[in-house]
């Protein structure tokens, strides 16, 4: 198999100028990831506007292939595009990436980033390339989805070190330290499911914390999210963005802990061990930072790996039943306990203390499936279906 650049693109900045003479400029700034690792150097970044989904005619200018200097990560063009004056109908900002002189072809980034609106403003977070095979070049995911590779690591966390606070160490539920090998790659969304994706979906809010609709959804049972992702899927496959196989769903624990860890990590969070928290309220929101409230998802750091409010916010629903223990040794693709009463929770959220080990990566708690709470919510993965 040919190797692809592996790129993540973030959208930090989008600001559309207002449509004069059928011409709409604006600034749009990224974030260039190349192997996990913040690029620097030059590439060839086209853009492309497209008036539907998968395909269809090209509207506008296209701008041409140009080496584009990336620094630590960062860079910033101007985008003019000829529109039309908008008339509600969808329009898809495709990007493609390639290393500066390549003769290779680009790298498409999806899922591809829609803009909506007068004037035409990006609404989307990020882009991330898929190598050939390992995601079927028919499935179109909801945007602000990211692609999660096959990949090892180790869950639970690691044995006590002799003089951390009490609230450091491994809680019973949190080992013994088990090696996972996931072998199927699958999207997930790089945030929480907000009130209006779940506005949108299922035709109702249920959440305490109104006020943006950009804030996640809370006060859904596990029972509620799982018929989210159904009606999701139906949606979607009637629309003909996902093939029969492929749906949403959640993601199960050690899908979870993967997406949160960003690989093989082990320290206590995603960004590192950070003993004192420090650091945490960069990345989450917590009961020092909340003012006792959910706040709008992508306003916190992400992780290496492009998801943000892993730590904070709101708790995540799992797709497994909660187990006392994890299994230890080493185990492939594992779904949890076939039965049980309550299902796993991970990720602490907007009421959890900083330094009280309830956002750490590994920390798991259970819930009853049937118990929405202003302190859960969830996020949903997209990949073929799992075995029954």
């Amino acid at each position: 198999m040919t190797k692809r650049i592996a790129l993540v693109l973030v959208l930090l900045l989008s600001s559309a100028v207002v449509v004069r003479a059928q011409s709409t400029a604006f600034t749009y700034q990224g974030h260039l990831t190349d192997g996990g690792v913040s690029a620097s150097g030059n590439y060839d970044i086209q853009f492309t506007l497209k008036n539907a989904l998968t395909g269809g005619v090209t509207v506008g200018t296209p701008l041409s292939a140009a080496p584009v200097a990336v620094a630590n990560g960062i860079f910033t063009v101007t985008l003019d595009f000829d529109f039309l004056p908008f008339d509600g109908g969808e329009r898809w900002l495709e990007i493609g990436v390639r290393a500066f002189g390549s003769a290779a072809a680009y790298t498409v980034l999806v899922p591809r980033q829609k803009l909506t609106s007068t004037p035409y403003a990006i609404k989307a977070f990020s882009a991330t390339s898929i190598t050939d095979g390992e995601s079927a070049n028919n499935v179109f995911p909801v945007q602000g989805m990211v692609w999660i590779k096959p990949g090892r690591f180790v869950m639970g966390s690691r044995a006590a070190v002799p003089g951390q606070p009490e609230e450091f160490l491994r809680l019973v539920n949190e080992g013994p330290q088990t090696v996972v090998t996931l072998t199927k790659g699958f999207w997930i969304g790089a945030h929480e499911v907000t009130q209006a994706e779940y506005q949108m979906v299922m035709g109702s809010n249920p959440s305490i914390f109104t006020g943006d609709t950009n804030r996640p959804v809370e006060m859904v049972s596990w029972v509620n999210a799982v018929s989210y992702c159904t009606t999701l899927t139906t949606t979607e496959r009637m629309a003909g963005k996902i093939p029969e196989g492929w749906s949403y769903r959640l993601p199960t624990e050690a899908e979870w802990e993967y997406c949160c860890r960003a690989g093989a990590r082990t320290t206590r969070f995603a960004y590192g061990d950070d003993l004192t928290s420090a650091s945490l309220m960069n990345y989450a929101w917590i009961a020092q930072n909340s003012g006792g409230t959910t706040h709008p998802v992508e306003q916190k750091l992400a992780n290496a790996w492009g998801l943000m409010d892993m730590h904070g916010n709101l708790w995540e629903w799992c797709l497994d039943y909660d187990s006392e223990n994890l299994p230890g040794g080493s185990v492939t693709d594992p779904r949890g306990p076939l039965t049980g009463s309550f299902r796993v929770i991970k990720g602490g959220g907007w009421s959890s203390q900083q330094g009280a080990g309830f956002l750490r990566s590994a920390r798991r708690i259970g819930q009853g499936t049937n118990n929405g709470r202003d302190y859960i919510g969830f996020r949903v993965v997209l990949s073929p279906n799992l075995p029954p």
